[in-house]
C-alpha cells in the first residue's frame, strides 16, 4: 500500500480497481534518452531475439508463427513487415504491477481483437503447451512512431475475463468474432500516447509481446530470459 498512489484501502470501489490501480510516479521513472524504448510493464523477459523467417521463440523447445500472432494470412502487410524482425515477450506475474503503459512515444492507428482460449501463461504452461500465444485471447495494437512502426500485443490469461483500454474500455468479444478497428485520422489526442503514458491493463497476470521490423530496435546488451524488468526502464534504443 506504500507504493499505491491511494494507500487508504476505501479509496478502491471494489478488489479489481485494487488490483490495477496506480503507482506514486515517482515509483517508476521512465528514461529519458529520446530514442530509448522503455518497458511496457512490470513483469519478467520470458523469450526475446530475432524473428527466424515469420517464427518467433515462445520457450526453449517451443515456437509458434506470426500468422497464427497476428490472424493475417503469410502474405498480409503486417506478416511481412515484421519478418526477419524482432520481438520481446514480458510475463506479468499475479504480483506485478498491471498497468499497461506505450514503450515510445506513438499513436495506436489499429487494433485488432482475437477471442480465445484463457490458459495460463506461466513459465510451465509456455514451456509444454505449443503455441500457446496463438490459442490464447489477445489485443493487438499497432502503433506509428517517428522512428517507424512496431505491435504490442496484450495476451489474455487465466481469469482475466477480457482486456481494457482507456479509449475503448474492457473489450468484449463478440460471438467469437475477430474485430478489427481503424483509427486513420491519427495522431489524434486520445490515440497518441507519450513513452510511459498509461493506456491499458490486465485484471490479473499475462503477457505483453513486442514485435518490431528488422534493424529498427537495439536491445539493451544486458537483457536475458528471465530477467525482471519495471515500467519505464530502457530496455531498447529505436534506429
Amino acid at each position: 500500500m506504500q507504493q499505491a498512489l491511494y494507500s487508504d484501502p476505501k479509496a478502491y470501489a471494489h478488489f479489481n480497481a485494487f488490483f490495477t490501480r496506480a503507482l506514486k510516479p515517482a515509483l517508476r521513472p521512465i528514461a529519458t534518452a529520446p530514442n530509448a524504448l522503455v518497458s511496457p510493464c512490470d513483469g519478467t523477459i520470458s523469450a526475446m531475439g530475432t524473428i527466424e523467417q515469420t517464427q518467433l521463440l515462445q520457450a526453449k523447445g517451443q515456437t509458434y508463427t506470426l500468422p497464427n500472432l497476428l490472424g493475417y494470412p503469410e502474405s498480409h502487410l503486417q506478416v511481412q513487415r515484421y519478418r526477419h524482425g524482432t520481438f520481446c515477450t514480458v510475463y506479468l506475474a499475479p504480483k506485478d504491477y498491471h498497468r499497461i503503459h506505450m514503450p515510445y512515444h506513438a499513436s495506436i492507428v489499429g487494433m485488432r481483437y482475437i477471442p480465445g482460449r484463457l490458459f495460463s501463461v506461466n513459465q510451465q504452461t509456455t514451456q509444454h503447451l505449443p503455441a500457446l500465444f496463438t490459442k490464447n485471447e489477445r489485443l493487438i495494437l499497432f502503433c506509428e512512431s517517428q522512428a517507424g512502426p512496431f505491435i504490442m500485443i496484450l495476451v489474455g490469461a487465466m481469469l482475466v475475463s477480457g482486456l481494457y483500454t482507456l479509449w475503448g474500455g474492457k473489450i468484449q468479444a463478440k460471438r467469437g468474432a475477430i474485430q478489427d478497428y481503424n483509427y486513420p485520422n491519427t495522431p489524434t489526442q486520445h490515440l497518441t500516447f507519450n513513452k510511459g503514458e498509461y493506456c491499458a491493463h490486465f485484471n490479473l497476470g499475462s503477457t505483453i509481446i513486442l514485435l518490431f521490423p528488422k534493424h529498427k530496435i537495439q536491445w539493451q546488451d544486458h537483457l536475458t530470459t528471465g530477467q525482471p524488468l519495471q515500467m519505464g526502464e530502457a530496455i531498447g534504443v529505436m534506429q
